[in-house]
């Protein structure tokens, strides 16, 4: 007998280990109430709060609104499935609320189950992302920075190509040629363009606008 009782305190302390150590915090909701029945030690680190602050508290205290909103649109999407044996666990990002105030994000993957004459439940596991989340929005604008570079870049090029239709160049030293046909360095021609450009800057219209004003 004191041997199946060390064991069953063995697995006990074993589950709690593994409960304190997991980065991500296993839980069980009631479906109809939206409370939690379990957490895992784990939650503490993620969300500052322990597991018996979870416990018969409403996921709807710990979920932003737009969040608990969220997961109560997908479970009534959910919910007609899993009478039919439709089985499926969903993912999905939301935003939760830390003990001190701050809000964090999280990707929840759970999923509905029943136990022969038991209640519907809601088995999931929770995983702090926020980090990642940083990190896409920084690859995110990192690629649309790339992309408006490099549509500058082509406008550019096309700009170049036209204006070289128009401007002159020497047939033996290859120098642009200003209107007077004197000879310019590709460096030395863009310094002149540039001066130009700032000449005529000033309240320089076409004659399309100059119509229209």
């Amino acid at each position: 007998m004191s041997t199946h009782i060390e064991q069953v305190k063995k697995f006990e302390s074993n589950q709690k280990l593994l409960s304190e150590s997991s980065i991500d915090a296993i839980w069980t909701l009631d479906a109809e109430t939206l409370k939690y029945e379990y957490m895992t030690e784990s939650i503490k680190k993620m969300s500052g709060y322990g597991p018996d602050e979870y416990i018969n508290r409403s996921a709807s205290e710990r979920l932003t609104p737009q969040s608990f909103q969220k997961i109560t649109k997908i479970l009534a999407q959910e919910l007609p499935k899993f009478e039919k044996g439709i089985k499926k666990t969903r993912a999905i990002e939301v935003q939760l609320i830390h003990k001190n105030g701050q809000k964090y994000w999280a990707l929840i993957k759970a999923k509905l189950f029943k136990e022969p004459g038991g209640k519907l439940k809601i088995i999931g596991v929770t995983r702090e992302i926020s980090d990642l989340r940083l990190l896409k929005r920084q690859k995110e604008k990192l690629i649309k920075e790339m992309k408006d570079l490099t549509s500058k870049n082509d406008k550019l090029l096309k700009e170049n190509e036209i204006l070289k239709q128009f401007i002159p160049k020497c047939s033996k030293c290859n120098k642009f040629c200003d209107e007077n046909g004197s000879g310019w360095t590709l460096s030395a021609f863009e310094l002149y363009l540039k001066k130009r450009k700032k000449k005529n800057s000033n309240g320089t219209l076409c004659n399309d606008c100059k119509d229209h004003v």
